[in-house]
């Protein structure tokens, strides 16, 4: 998700370099697609682990939606500018909260 947020971020310079990023190829809307994808793919696949039994490896993780929504809320409603810097950020604590609640999930078990 990061890196397809950055690629959305560099769009309109990766075009005029000749950059051939998914974002690039897919164009700016089809991009905040992929993102929303991406985020509901690491979620979706996060029930592998209640069918594992580790139910709270599979339901800590779940605290980071809010922002991980919030982060795809912001990318719908605004064009590729300076705060897409910000929206990096907010996507990079969504993957490390993520991780990390999923880490203590684990270690709780």
């Amino acid at each position: 998700m990061l890196i397809a947020v950055n690629n959305l971020r560099d769009l309109e310079q990766d075009r005029e370099v000749g950059k051939r990023t998914l974002a690039v190829r897919l164009g700016p809307k089809l991009g905040r697609f992929e993102v929303l994808l991406l985020i509901v793919a690491a979620f979706a696949l996060n029930f592998f682990w209640l069918s594992r039994g580790h139910w709270l490896a599979f339901a800590l993780p779940f605290l980071a939606l809010p922002l991980a929504l919030r982060v795809v809320y912001i990318l719908f409603r605004t064009h590729a500018s300076r705060q897409y810097n910000q929206l990096l950020a907010q996507a990079a604590a969504v993957h490390m909260l993520f991780g990390l609640l999923l880490s203590v999930g684990f270690f709780l078990r």
